[in-house]
Order: structure tokens, then sequence, then C-alpha cells
């Protein structure tokens, strides 16, 4: 018995001694493991980090997804209302859109423009006073920046008020044009107008400083994507003349995947133009490439009926919209915003009692908002602002964002130039052969009449001068056309250069394409295979956890 215990008392120490170096050996695994999921986890991370310096200096390819770690950089606000009070900005949208196409009108306000007697108050009075604008008061969503802002909206416009909540930033009071914080406030809506669009809402934004005096939606544009209302100092006549100018307080959009597309382009371009507002950002893209390439239809509102203070005289029979733009000063903003309102009153009176008195009715001069005259120019402008107050000066263009882009620039620019020069050489050819037929032509009739005059005496002679000038001008002209032959030449090879070049960007850019696709079927596979080795450290872990256990057991038997 003796023995036999003792025999097994050394077989439980061989299989104990066995089960600790097992268990070593897990433990060695287990590190392993550890060791092989934190590189994994880390070189994906810095092989991101690299593809996002990368993609940074190619703001403008044709495909989109080259702007992907910006927007993964810049956090979706549908993802922030979401979680902070999505339910019920949900409410809002369903309750105030237009059951026929889901739309709703949208304004931001903040604490500076919701205090009594403010544009807030004269806002709402125009819906009331407009004509067919007061049923659209049930479609008014107002975004409001601040607690106060909140409620006072909803003493106003109850059930109709979202507070749109930010951190770190103050937005209650008022904002000089293009401050930082003024500028985080713009982007703020574009990003939230953006967040409607995912939710599948079509809007209608309008700027609080503007009366609706007619209902504007007989005059906006059928199946157009982006419909924003045009700058008076920068809009042709033709709506469809991306050359236009842009009045960013009064714009339509409609719901589907290339405005989506578009607004997070619009919100990612923030980044390549740095201490721009969304409007001259939208001056800057609006012809880019990507918006040619998703199809984005976009329209500029006719100003004789989306006036603003901006224009030297108002059509008081056609004008929808008044909007107090170039106007320093909110209270001299409020104070001829309410002078528009009473000339409207005044009009509606008389239209309705067909008493019109001794003058024609019409809108007043504007007393307390005095904008500079603005410098008209008939090349393209672009639009600034200083203060409220708006100016014009040439558009200048974009500059290149890489030294490959910029050489690239520059060799265009060159060889257009060399096509101008060549062009103007051409058309200087021309005139001189005309000049040289003309001068050849009164020769020729001036040594007629003295071959006349002579009696043909020396006829001869003056035969082989007159040979000897039409040699002499054949000469001019064979010398001219190698000229122009020459510079035709170079032409060409310069187009067949610039053509080489580009094909070389294009392959580049499309390199880089497949280079982020590799890149994420290379992280797919990393995620599996981080998946599969969290996996097997799990199944260590419990098999360690089980030896543990049977180890325990045999410390206990012994």
């Amino acid at each position: 018995m003796a023995t036999g215990s003792g025999h097994v008392k050394v077989g439980d120490r061989e299989s104990q001694t066995q089960k600790q170096r097992h268990l070593h050996q897990l433990i060695d695994v287990r590190k392993t493991v550890y060791f092989f999921t934190f590189t994994v986890f880390l070189s994906p991370l810095i092989y991101h980090s690299a593809s996002r310096i990368t993609v940074l200096p190619l703001p403008q390819l044709s495909n989109i997804f080259a702007f992907q770690p910006l927007l993964i950089a810049a956090k979706d606000n549908t993802d922030k209302l979401e979680a902070e009070d999505g339910r019920d900005l949900a409410r809002i949208l369903r309750e105030s859109s237009m059951i026929e196409n889901k739309t709703v009108i949208v304004v931001m306000m903040n604490q500076a423009w919701a205090e009594p007697n403010s544009s807030f108050d004269v806002f709402f009075e125009g819906f009331h006073a407009g004509e067919g604008t007061e049923k659209l008061l049930r479609h008014v969503v107002v975004v409001c920046l601040d607690d106060e802002a909140y409620s006072r909206c909803n003493h106003i416009h109850p059930r109709r008020c979202f507070l749109l909540k930010t951190t770190g930033v103050d937005f209650s009071g008022e904002k000089l044009y293009m401050a930082p914080d003024y500028l985080k406030m713009m982007w703020l809506r574009t990003e939230f107008l953006g967040s409607l669009l995912k939710l599948g809402y079509n809007f209608l934004f309008t700027d609080m400083d503007t009366i609706w005096l007619r209902d504007p939606f007989p005059r906006l544009l059928a199946e157009v994507d982006f419909q924003v209302a045009g700058d008076y100092y920068n809009f042709n006549g033709n709506s469809s003349d991306l050359r236009n100018g842009a009045n960013g307080g009064f714009n339509f959009v409609v719901s589907n995947c290339r405005t989506i597309a578009f607004y997070s382009y619009w919100y990612a371009s923030r980044l390549r133009f740095p201490g721009k507002n969304e409007r001259v950002v939208l001056e800057r893209i609006k012809q880019d490439n990507f918006v040619k390439e998703i199809g984005l239809t976009m329209r500029f509102l006719d100003p004789v009926y989306f006036g603003n203070f901006c224009q030297p005289g108002w059509d008081i029979s056609k004008v929808c919209l008044m909007h107090g733009t170039c106007c320093s000063g909110k209270g001299n903003k409020v104070n001829d915003l309410r002078q528009v309102l009473e000339d409207w009153r005044n009009y509606m009176l008389a239209e309705a009692s067909g008493k019109y008195g001794s003058r024609k009715l019409g809108f007043r001069r504007l007393k307390s908002c005095r904008p500079r005259t603005r410098l008209f120019l008939t090349s393209r402008v672009h639009l600034t602002h200083i203060g409220d107050v708006s100016y014009a000066y040439p558009r200048r263009p974009r500059p290149p964002t890489n030294p490959r882009e910029q050489m690239l620039s520059e060799e265009k620019n060159k060889i257009l130039s060399e096509l101008e020069r060549s062009k103007e050489e051409e058309e200087k050819s021309e005139i001189a052969m005309q000049s040289l037929a003309s001068a050849l032509h009164q020769e020729a009739s001036k040594l007629k009449e003295t071959l006349l005059s002579l009696g043909c005496q020396d006829y001869e002679t003056h035969i082989e001068d007159l040979k000897l000038v039409i040699k002499s001008t054949n000469l001019k002209y064979e010398k001219t056309l190698h000229e122009v032959e020459i510079t035709k030449k170079q032409f060409e090879s310069s187009m067949v250069d610039w053509e080489m070049r580009e094909a070389g960007l294009v392959n580049h850019v499309k390199k880089f394409d497949e280079e982020v696709s590799s890149m994420g079927k290379e992280m797919n596979r990393l995620g599996n295979l981080v998946k599969r080795a969290m996996e097997e450290a799990a199944a260590a872990l419990k098999k360690e956890s089980e030896m543990k256990d049977d180890l325990k057991d045999v410390e206990d038997e012994q």
C-alpha cells in the first residue's frame, strides 16, 4: 500500500511538473499573441497616417474617395445629433415637413438674433404680412445655437425649435464677420444642413435677416439639385452659368445621392482653404471635376425675385424675398427691414383698395443701411465682405497645392501663351500679306501709268524692275509662311508634351486609387488576422485557466 501510495505521488509530481511546463509554454504563446496583436493594430495606423499625408496634396482628384481620410477626421454631425437629441430632431422634421415632398424651411439663430425687437421678430412678422407666406410658418424649423435662443424660440414658435448643442464654442453673442467663431458657426451650419440631406429631407435654408414677401416656391426651378440666390453684382442673367456669384443666405437643396456627396465634399474642402467661409469655398469648388462627375445640377436664382440690400432698386411687384445684406450693424439692419415691411404693407393696402394716390408705391430708399458702392466689373469677380459690407475684386486663380501640379500648371500656361502668340503672329502675317498685295497692286498701277507716260520707252528695263519687286515680295511671303509653320510645329510639339504629362498625371491618380483600394483590402485582411489572433488568445486564456484549475486540484490532492 505504501509503495503503491508512493508511486502515485511520484506520478502526480511528474504530472504537475509537465502541467507547469505546459503552462509556461501557454504564457509564452499568450505574450507572442499579444505582441502580434499590438503589431497588427499599430501597422494599419501607421500606414493610414502615411496615406493621409499622401492624400492631402491631391484635393481635386476625380475620385471622391481620395478625401476619405478628411471625412473620417471630420465627425459626422448626424451621429452627434443621434447621440444627443436625435429623437427630438426626428420628431420636429416629421411634424414640420411638407407631406408631398419632405421639405422643411430652415433658419439658424443665436442669442444675439433672438432678443426682443430683433431680426427674429421681423422675420416672423414678414411671414404674417407676406402674400401666401403665412401658411409656410408650420414648415419653418428654427435651429438654435444656445439655450437663450432656444427658450425665446419655444415661446414664439413652439414645437419647431431644435437646440444644436456644441462643445467648446460659445455661439450666443454677435459674431464679427470672418472671425474664428464666425467661421466655426458657418461650417457648423453647412455640416448640419448636410445631415438633413442624409436623413432624407429637402431643405430651403434662409438667413434670419430676410423678409418673405411672397411665396418663393413657385419661383424655384424644377429638376434641379442645388439652387442658390444669385449675387446682384455678379449675376449675368443665365441661371445655369457657374460663373455667377452665389448669395449663401438663401438656397434650396433636394436630398439625393448627388447633394449628399456634394455637401460632404463641400464640408471637407474647408481644410483645403483654411480661414475661408463656406460661401468663398463654394465659389472655389463649384466648377471642380468632382462636382461635374457626380452630375450635380446647380442654378442661380434671379435677384429680381430674390432681392437684397446690395441692389440699387427693387420691383415691389415682383420681389419675393428681401435679404438684409450689405448693411453694417444689427440695429441698422432691423430698422431698414422694418421700413421694407412697412412699405410692403402700404403697397398691399393700395393693391386691395385700388387707391394708389398721386405717386407710385414701392420701396423707399434705405435710411440706416448705407452700403458703399461696389465696383461693377465686366470680367468675372469674386466677392468678399468686410463687416457686413460687400466688395468685389477680380477673381484670382486657385493656387496649386503641390509642386507637381504647380509645374504642370506653369507649363500649361506657357503653352497657352505660345498658342496666343502664334495666333497673333498668324494674324499679323495675314495683315502683312494683305498689305504687300495692296502695295504690289499700287506699284503695278504706278508702273503701268509710268510706261504709258513714257510711250513704251525703256519698256524692258521697267519689266525687269517689276520682276525684281515680285521676286522680293515672294521671298518675304515664303519667309513669313516658314515662320508660321515653325510656330505651328512648336505648338504641336508642346501640346504633345502636355498631353503626355497629363496622361502621366492620370496614371499617377489611377495608381493612387489602386493603392487606396489595396490598402483597404490589406486592412480587412489584417482585421481578420487580428480577429483570429484574438480568438486564439481567448482560447489560450481559457485553456490556461483550465490548467490552473487542474494544477490547483493536483496541489490540493497532495
